[in-house]
């Protein structure tokens, strides 16, 4: 999911760059960006720490 998030929002973000037209690539773009903070805040926030001798 992470690789098609971030493929998608690249080139919608470079057709949005260029076309300067906020529907539907900047749609788009905006909603994969979010995704993609979803998934790495997800990934983050899953990650246990390391117990601690002592």
């Amino acid at each position: 999911m992470l690789g098609t998030t971030s493929a998608l929002g690249g080139l919608m973000g470079y057709r949005y760059y260029n076309s300067r037209k906020f529907m539907p690539a900047g749609l788009v773009f905006c909603l994969s960006v979010g995704m993609l903070a979803k998934i790495v805040f997800k990934h983050v926030g899953a990650q246990t720490p390391l117990a601690t001798k002592g």
